[in-house]
């Protein structure tokens, strides 16, 4: 590893994590991803190869109470790594409420274990399109710009409904103090350091920070890396946008040989989808229109007659040499007035992959939906997520190491309902080469 202390990271879901491990990698620092939580040895040992760890969790989906539980554990353990930077990687949608998915118990946690300093708290990730200004966040879904209070899939969450865009207010409400702001006119005009600075000086718990553009991003890394003591850890709350801020402040903004974006196809894969955005209806549709078989899952039928079916159909699409989609949720079809359990429908989804894997031997997967994923992949049972190519914009292809020996090595891409172009599932099927 690089002559440096290292990054340690845990992400609230499965999809956010690996985003932060393509931003890491592509600024040449090298990184451990795992899936299980992992012993003190364990990272101990990964640090000493690699320039940052993290830890995939499932935290979005969780009642504060147990978020306590899992980020104090894991937060204990990075305090023993004598880490430069510790980040909470939360949705670059910032969804989540006071009671699901709240950022109170990691920011309690980072406070008490590196320091009472003001946490910066960055949702922004222009690269993306996921924009802050006067601390208001705006997402652009490909055709507009909206605020994030307007975004259909968003205000609708099924279990952290979006209803407030401004990340002072929204973030207030659930750690019950005030959250204050790094502004886009502060930031453009040379007072970011002075602002941040300012913010140390008073008895300030987080701010929320503006970004519009990746200059913005450069400026704000640094200004808020330049206020942490010599030997102190650097706690932060928020997206991939925080992690390139303060990997291009660590780095100088230097960058490695980014990760291939050359990938063989394959000639049939299996999606699994929980996830009920506009964007991953799309790409269902755009896989039946390309000749994949897609089977609905009804979530209420899970764990009966109608899961079996579904999970022998799909085998035999494979088994025939064609790509399969199975998917729980689609715009078409009415929401169910029972809520939707995600561990239920993310864990179902995995016993569908490994099956697809070990039965019908499908070298690579795809799993949609951040709520899901996460439970999909502890399902698989795999520890470790290397990385292997850069599949879309913002979607990572990896490869699971560990767990049981018939599953290891098998190709996967997570990626968050938003996230990912409307062909996205035939890019990750295709590859840069011919099948």
């Amino acid at each position: 590893m690089a002559d440096r202390r290292p990054i340690a990271f845990f992400g609230d879901d499965f999809t956010g994590s690996t985003d932060v491990v393509l931003q890491l990698e592509q600024r040449g620092l090298r990184t451990t991803l795992f899936l299980m939580t992992p012993t003190l040895e364990q990272l101990r040992e990964a640090v000493s190869q690699v320039d940052a760890v993290g830890i995939a969790g499932t935290t979005r989906a969780m009642h504060r109470t147990e978020i306590g539980r899992e980020v104090d554990a894991a937060f204990e353990m990075f305090a023993e790594l004598d880490p430069a930077i510790v980040q909470y990687k939360i949705c670059s949608t910032a969804d989540s409420s006071p009671d699901i998915g709240s950022i109170r118990p990691a920011l309690e946690a980072g406070r008490r274990l590196f320091g009472p300093r003001p946490v910066p708290i960055m949702c922004a990730q222009p690269s993306i399109g996921r924009f802050t200004v006067f601390g208001n966040l705006f997402v652009d879904d490909g055709r507009t710009v909206t605020r994030l209070d307007r975004v259909p899939a968003m205000a609708n969450h099924p279990s952290t409904p979006m209803h407030e865009a401004d990340l002072r207010r929204h973030f207030a409400a659930q750690i019950e103090r005030n959250v204050e702001g790094l502004g886009l006119l502060d930031i453009r005009g040379g007072l970011a350091d002075e602002i941040v600075a300012g913010l140390h000086d008073t008895a300030c718990v987080a701010y929320v920070v503006d970004s519009l553009d990746q200059g913005d991003v450069g400026v704000v890394g640094r200004a808020i890396l330049d206020h942490v003591e010599d030997g102190g850890t650097l706690f932060g709350i928020g997206s991939g946008g925080l992690t390139a801020a303060l990997a291009d402040a660590l780095t100088d903004g230097s960058t490695a040989p980014p990760i291939p974006l050359s990938i063989a196809g394959e000639d049939r894969i299996v999606v699994v989808s929980g996830s009920a955005s506009p964007r991953s209806a799309e790409q269902v549709d755009a896989a039946a229109e390309s000749g994949w078989a897609t089977l609905h899952l009804d979530p209420s039928l899970i764990g009966g007659p109608e899961e079996g079916r579904i999970v022998d159909e799909a085998l035999a699409a494979l088994r025939s040499g064609s790509s399969v989609v199975v998917y729980t949720a689609h715009t078409d079809i009415p929401r169910s007035a029972v809520p939707v359990d995600a561990e239920v429908v993310g864990r179902a989804l995995g016993r569908i992959v490994a099956r697809a894997r070990i039965e019908a031997g499908v070298e690579r997967a795809l799993v949609a939906g951040g709520d899901t994923s996460g439970y999909a992949v502890r399902e698989i049972g795999a520890e470790r997520f290397t990385p292997v190519a850069v599949v879309d914009d913002s979607v990572l292809l990896g490869r699971l190491d560990g767990g049981d020996a018939q599953l290891h090595g098998l190709e996967i891409a997570l990626k968050g309902g938003q996230m990912g172009r409307v062909d996205l599932y035939d890019r990750v099927r295709r590859g840069n080469g011919a099948v």
